[in-house]
């Protein structure tokens, strides 16, 4: 997967940063919604890949609690990988 610099979640345009450290002790993401920015630690892509599907779980529901989007976020990027092809277009016959 590859982070792109910007997304759209829920018609808001979030700025994606790769940085190399957070304010918040051990964080590996963060999501300023009043910014439209979520920032992303530098580290393992996996781990930031995963990184990345929590902070959008927080855009899209923010009452989910950390428990429910850990893994909803960890659940659907291994179901992304074990499944590369699952979005690709079907071809056409």
């Amino acid at each position: 997967m590859k982070i792109p610099k910007k997304i759209k979640v829920l018609a808001r345009e979030y700025t994606i940063e790769i940085v190399d450290s957070i304010n918040e002790q051990d964080h590996l993401g963060e999501t300023k919604h009043s910014k439209l920015n979520i920032k992303i630690k530098r580290s393992h892509p996996l781990q930031m890949e995963q990184t990345l599907l929590h902070e959008l779980f927080h855009c899209i529901a923010g009452t989910f609690t950390e428990y429910e989007v850990d893994t909803l976020a960890n659940s659907l990027h291994s179901l992304i990988k074990d499944n590369p092809g699952m979005f690709k277009e079907l071809s056409k016959t």
